[in-house]
């Protein structure tokens, strides 16, 4: 080989280190984001599924519903998400409302807030804090009602 040759091969090499010195960091960015924006995802699609299911049923079993649909969907998870937790499920509904609602039949007014948390492993954030692998996304969904009490009276004959 000529020398003029030899210095061709060697800078394309020595081109060829610095590019991947600067694309595998920038690779690994984008790959971590898209992994917080699909868990971030997940998390939003099973808890607006929790909350639409936990409104459309007696408001005494909300909960036991929300939390099923959390279950289910940890079971479906990826290998990215950590953890999907039910957080607390609240019901702006009053007890009273609930109860005449049941005793005379029929709808009520009310809202149910679901919250759930999902944490997604990550590959770079323990580079920039120390101590921590992973990440919380937190989301909250609202829905209203859609269940009527069955009607006392119809029951009773």
């Amino acid at each position: 080989m000529t020398p003029k040759r030899q210095s061709k091969n060697g800078t394309s090499i020595i081109e060829l280190c610095f590019a991947l010195l600067l694309a595998i960091p920038v690779f690994l960015t984008v790959f971590d984001f898209a992994m917080f924006a699909i868990g971030s995802q997940f998390n939003d699609k099973a808890c607006r599924e929790a909350a639409r299911l936990a409104a459309s049923g007696d408001p005494n079993s909300a909960a036991a519903r929300a939390s099923s649909v959390i279950l289910e969907a940890n079971d479906r998870k990826m290998g990215i998400i950590a953890d999907l937790r039910l957080i607390s499920v609240e019901n702006t509904a009053s007890a009273a409302d609930i109860k005449s609602a049941q005793l005379n039949g029929g709808s009520f007014n009310g809202t149910v807030t679901v919250t759930t948390a999902v944490t997604v492993k990550s590959i770079l954030v323990h580079w920039f804090s120390p101590g921590q692998y992973d990440l919380t996304f937190q989301c909250k969904q609202s829905f209203p009602y859609t269940y009527v009490f069955p009607d006392s009276i119809q029951n009773k004959e």
